[in-house]
C-alpha cells in the first residue's frame, strides 16, 4: 500500500475538512467508562460528514490510480502529526510540517 514516503523535498498535501477541536481526546474517550458525565465528554466526539467523506475517498482513489500519489495515510485518532511521522518513518525519512498552513475552523487551537 502507498504509505511509505519516498524522496526528499516532496510536498505534503492535507485533504479533508478543516481541523477543529472535535475529536480531540476521542481515542481516550473511546476507552473510558460511560457514566452520568457523558454529556461533558460529548465535544470529544468527531463530527461526521458522509458526503464529504465519499467525495474525498473517490478523489484519493482517482489520484492513486493516476500515479500522482507517492504516499497516503489516514489521520486517525493521533491526527496530522502522527500520520505524517508514520509516512516518514516507513520511508526512513524525516518530515517537516508548516502547521500555520493547516486549515482550521477556529483560531488559537493548541
Amino acid at each position: 500500500f502507498l504509505s511509505e514516503a519516498k524522496g526528499v523535498g516532496l510536498p505534503v498535501v492535507y485533504l479533508g475538512a478543516k481541523t477543529g477541536r472535535d475529536g480531540v481526546g476521542g481515542a481516550t474517550m473511546a476507552s473510558a467508562e460511560f457514566d452520568d458525565k457523558i454529556d461533558e465528554k460529548r465535544p470529544t466526539v468527531q463530527v461526521g460528514d458522509p458526503f464529504t467523506e465519499k467525495c474525498l475517498l473517490e478523489a484519493c482513489l482517482e489520484l492513486m490510480a493516476s500515479g500522482a500519489v507517492i504516499a497516503i495515510q489516514d489521520m486517525g485518532a493521533a491526527g496530522l502529526t502522527c500520520s505524517a511521522v508514520e509516512m516518514g518513518a516507513k520511508g526512513d525519512l524525516g518530515i517537516e510540517l508548516d502547521l500555520d498552513k493547516v486549515p482550521v475552523r477556529e483560531e488559537r487551537m493548541s
